[in-house]
């Protein structure tokens, strides 16, 4: 018993080492490639099914092993932007952000997964990422160009999802990137309303009283920022105008 766990371990670092580059040069990984029939084979060999099913599974599993196999699984021919069969058809890419799997979505993306695919209620990677506090994959998002601003059918957002949750890193790095702070929810509320209302609902010696604190002085300050700058902009074309 022992022999076999010590055998499949082997393999399963092996093929990471492949995969992944580890331990070899900018020349050797060049040479190596890994054709459709080896990584089902490989798959295979893993007890691993070439299956949709699978595939989701293992998305959602992640882990060292689960980076390995959704290689093999890209490398075999499956399609990155597959939608699961839930209800929603939530994608590949929602679905690895939400539980926090960055190396998954850096194989996803790296596979040709859309970094701005939708489930059917319009939630995006971004959104997911954001409301379950993942902050890696956030700054990984927008670095690869998600939309900081795209909408889903509720009309949240992923400042609001992150308002609403209580993750100021992340609000923060949302406002640095020009996020809409007067874009309203469903419930015709903006991310600083839904930070106000936890404030108030929660006592101060709540654990995450400070975070939503945090969260509603930040938006407080950029939207009097905003106010300010368009104030500024009035001025000025009002300006331009008489002369």
């Amino acid at each position: 018993m022992k022999q076999r766990k010590l055998t499949g371990l082997v393999f399963v670092f092996f093929v990471l080492g492949v995969g992944c580059g580890v331990g070899q040069n900018n020349e050797s990984k060049k040479q190596i490639s890994v054709s459709p029939e080896d990584a089902i084979l490989k798959l295979e060999q893993m007890n691993v099914p070439f299956s949709k099913k699978s595939f989701f599974e293992w998305i959602k599993q992640g882990g060292i092993k689960g980076e390995v196999v959704i290689k093999l699984f890209l490398q075999a021919g499956m399609d990155p932007n597959l939608p699961d069969r839930d209800k929603y058809s939530t994608t590949p890419l929602v679905y690895a952000s939400q539980e926090g799997h960055l190396n998954i979505v850096k194989l996803l993306l790296k596979g040709g997964a859309d970094v701005e695919s939708k489930d059917k209620k319009n939630r995006t990677a971004l959104m997911s990422a954001a409301n379950s506090g993942e902050i890696g994959i956030v700054k990984y998002l927008i670095e690869k160009g998600a939309d900081v601003n795209a909408v889903s059918k509720s009309s949240g957002t992923a400042l609001i999802k992150a308002s609403v949750r209580g993750y100021p890193k992340i609000v923060e790095i949302l406002i640095e990137k020009d996020a809409d702070i007067f874009r309203k929810s469903i419930l015709n509320k903006t991310a600083k309303q839904y930070a106000a209302e936890k404030t108030q609902f929660l006592s101060k010696t709540d654990p995450e009283f400070d975070d939503y604190q945090k969260i509603y002085n930040m938006l407080d300050k950029a939207e009097k920022k905003q106010r300010e700058k368009q104030k500024n902009k009035e001025v000025r074309d009002r300006s331009a105008e008489t002369n």
